[in-house]
């Protein structure tokens, strides 16, 4: 059990009440290649509401601008935006996140050490340097990988799958050995938000001190910032959610398993929060080019702060590999305690 920092901001009487805690968590650590590790936390299972109501600060910003770059975005019927970050409930069972994004170091230790499964790999993609003292001394390796494609993503997964079925027993293993796989993005919100129905798990707003985000643009009553030249050292903030997540809010945009489906709750839905594959209907029909598109959740470290609710939803092309795109795993439904201790 790790004991750890959070916060609460709640607007009130014109200002902003926050809060702050030390919360208790349970940390797995699961081993990789060449000493690595990953950092492993509990997400409880049970029903989570997801999205975000109407009337939330900047929801319909976000949502016009979608409906004006976003295929099947805009209802068709009358015109208006679609609402992409419908409110819903799922019924999910428990799984496990990992703490922060995938570091470089951590994808290089498994890209070093398996052979490809279906396609080669660049063992450091991204632009990202090390440039602080605590980069370079504190931290090493610890900025998070960006750069990353969907397909990418599922090849250093597979490769990783691998190497734990292959080491299971002589990691001290129990049962079947664990697998890692993408988040859908019911597991991925309700991971998020910790059980926050705010815009964001830290409460009504952002502050440039709390998440790697563009800072130059305000919400709510947060104060603002600079803006950020790339993505940072992990845990860099010093902040997590509820359940011991951090950079959920910016830093970079993480691939989720499922298809992009502008609409969040039409046909096909999934209400267990798992992954919702195949091309969506509604874009088939188009013929749009994004029908073949993977769902992103989180914002970034370039992206302003409306985008890194917890609601917003985008998707990009599975071969895309933009500056502001990296991976967090999770692992469902066995629990990591088989070999972690627990």
């Amino acid at each position: 059990v790790v004991p750890m920092l959070t916060l609460t901001a709640l607007e009130e009487a014109g200002g902003l009440q926050i809060t702050t805690e030390v919360v208790e968590v349970k940390v797995w650590k699961l081993p990789l290649p060449g000493g690595e590790q990953l950092e492993i936390v509990a997400i409880p299972g049970g029903e989570h509401t997801i999205g975000s109501p109407a009337d939330e600060r900047d929801k319909a910003t976000a949502l016009n601008w979608y409906a004006g770059d976003r295929d099947g975005c805009r209802d068709p019927r009358t015109g208006e935006p679609l609402d992409a970050e419908a409110a819903r409930r799922v019924e999910l069972a428990p799984c496990w996140l990992v703490r922060h994004l995938v570091s470089q170091r951590q994808w290089q230790a498994v890209v070093k050490a398996v052979e490809p499964v279906e396609r080669e790999l660049d063992e450091s993609p991204g632009a990202a340097k090390a440039e602080s003292l605590w980069d370079l001394h504190g931290q090493p390796g610890e900025l998070a990988v960006n750069q990353v494609t969907w397909n990418d993503s599922q090849e250093w997964l597979r490769r990783l799958n691998r190497w734990l079925s292959e080491q299971w027993l002589v990691l001290g293993g129990a049962g079947e050995p664990l697998q890692l796989a993408l988040p859908g993005e019911g597991q991925w919100e309700a991971a998020c938000r910790a059980g926050a129905a705010t815009p964001f798990h830290f409460g009504d707003t952002l502050d440039a001190h709390w998440a790697p985000y563009d800072a130059s643009y305000g919400f709510g009553l947060g104060r603002k910032g600079p803006k950020l030249k790339q993505p940072g050292v992990n845990g860099g903030c010093g902040l997590v959610n509820r359940y011991g997540l951090a950079e959920m809010h910016g830093q970079l945009f993480e691939w989720c398993a499922d298809s992009w489906h502008p609409n969040p709750v039409g046909e096909g839905w999934r209400a267990d929060g798992l992954p919702w594959g195949g091309e969506d209907v509604d874009l088939a029909e188009r013929g749009s080019g994004q029908r073949g598109w993977k769902l992103l959740r989180g914002g970034s470290w370039l992206g302003v702060p409306h985008l890194c609710r917890a609601a917003n939803r985008d998707g990009y092309s599975p071969d895309f590999d933009g500056a502001v795109i990296g991976l967090r795993p999770c692992c469902c439904p066995s629990p990591p305690g088989s070999l972690l201790g627990s």
